[in-house]
């Protein structure tokens, strides 16, 4: 999603936007997706921030601990923590668990060991004599 306004950014869109004289234009796809994105973030990004003012203010308001969190944490100070909170997650966890399994990747030397079957504990693994289980129906 990221790559897709630079790979595709170039092909032309034409886009009706005055229905009763039918002025048409046409723009790279670039444009539109680069502002749907940011129109989209910056719904999402005010939505979080109401959200987390309303749910402290309002819904637990009088709660052991809530009270004297919500009149410390509002405004920009909450709202910058809001926002850096999925940088904190890609540092936090995203790249030590790409790091984890880009190790375990390189230390293993891809020896395919099979599990012991329980046909090797058998004293005939191959058959060979009848022990009468399949009767005719």
């Amino acid at each position: 999603l990221v790559a897709a306004p630079f790979l595709y950014g170039k092909l032309p869109i034409m886009v009706n936007l005055n229905i009763f004289t039918g002025a048409e234009l046409i723009f790279p796809l670039k444009t539109i997706m680069v502002t749907v994105w940011a129109i989209h973030f910056g719904i999402h990004f005010i939505s979080l921030c109401y959200m987390d003012h309303t749910l402290r203010n309002d819904l637990l308001k009088g709660r052991e601990h809530f009270e004297t969190q919500a009149q410390q944490t509002n405004g920009p100070v909450k709202w910058i923590s809001l926002l850096l909170f999925p940088v904190a997650d890609i540092f936090l966890f995203v790249i030590p668990t790409m790091h984890a399994h880009l190790k375990m990747f390189i230390s293993s030397n891809f020896n395919y060991v099979p599990s012991a079957k329980l046909g090797a504990r058998c004293p005939n693994p191959c058959g060979g004599e009848d022990l009468g289980n399949d009767k005719d129906v």
